[in-house]
């Protein structure tokens, strides 16, 4: 019998690494699976795995600096590698969150340190605005 940790609105948006609202906006959407048990709103790791490994149209970049990306809440370190290819999960006024597959962790980076590491992945530049990522050739 496998035992799957249920996870709140707020414990998946940390998680993740955006708001509650955020969170909230995806699962109306139905961007990402989740439980209603009893009135509650309950997320599975596989939920928030499932969705930052399946986004339409996702965004790629290139680790053109290798860094390290400390974890704040868990202490975790992940490198971010140079020449490696990462995907954009989440653009907002605060930063840029990466995820990294090999790791199973998303990264958030300031928009200052972002533009130090990383580049578009088929050449393209990226601008980062509002609540997403827009790019142009």
């Amino acid at each position: 019998m496998v035992i799957q940790l249920l996870l709140t609105v707020q414990e998946a948006a940390d998680y993740l690494k955006v708001s509650k609202s955020t969170i909230n906006n995806l699962r109306k959407s139905g961007k990402i699976e989740c439980d209603k048990t009893g009135g509650n709103i309950r997320f599975t790791y596989m939920d928030l795995l499932n969705y930052c490994c399946d986004i339409i149209d996702a965004v790629y970049v290139e680790c053109k600096l290798s860094n390290i990306y400390l974890d704040k809440e868990s202490s975790e370190v992940i490198p971010f590698e140079e020449g490696n290819i990462y995907r954009i999960i989440n653009e907002n006024k605060i930063g840029i969150s990466l995820f990294s597959r090999r790791y199973s962790k998303l990264a958030r980076f300031s928009k200052k340190e972002f533009k130090k590491y990383f580049i578009a992945a088929d050449d393209t530049q990226i601008e980062a605005i509002g609540c997403g990522v827009a790019i142009w050739g």
